[in-house]
């Protein structure tokens, strides 16, 4: 029971983002493979050491982070807007996301002390 709701709970969260066939196959990669195999082995003694389900790992991680993640050019656009476009020149101490100033993901991003701290381990950490 437990593993059905878990399975209805994945569905709900991921149906939605990642479609159907995402979906499928990460379900299918998980759930292992079906030996159809006609091969009898009578009087024999078979040892499996390993199983391959057909589908690629890096192929369903690349599908994810093509869908949850951002690429290296799309991340690095929002450091390069704040170094090089005029609307931003003289603005410091903010925090941008997506090419615009945006409010931080916790308190911590905006506490003095902990940068003050931060800075001091870090220069201690490289010999400043």
């Amino acid at each position: 029971m437990a593993s059905t709701s878990a399975s209805t709970a994945l569905r709900c969260i991921l149906g939605g983002t990642l479609g159907a066939g995402a979906l499928y196959l990460i379900r299918r990669y998980f759930a292992g493979g079906v030996c159809y195999s006609k091969v009898t082995l009578d009087g024999k003694t078979v040892i499996i050491t390993g199983a391959n389900t057909g589908i690629d790992i890096e192929l369903l991680f690349d599908t994810i982070n093509y869908i949850f993640w951002k690429s290296p050019m799309e991340g690095a656009q929002t450091t390069i807007y704040c170094a090089v476009d005029e609307a931003v020149e003289g603005v410091s101490g903010k925090y941008f996301k997506d090419c615009k100033v945006a409010a931080p993901l916790t308190k911590a991003a905006v506490d003095d002390d902990m940068a003050e701290r931060l800075w001091k381990v870090s220069a201690e950490l490289v010999g400043l």
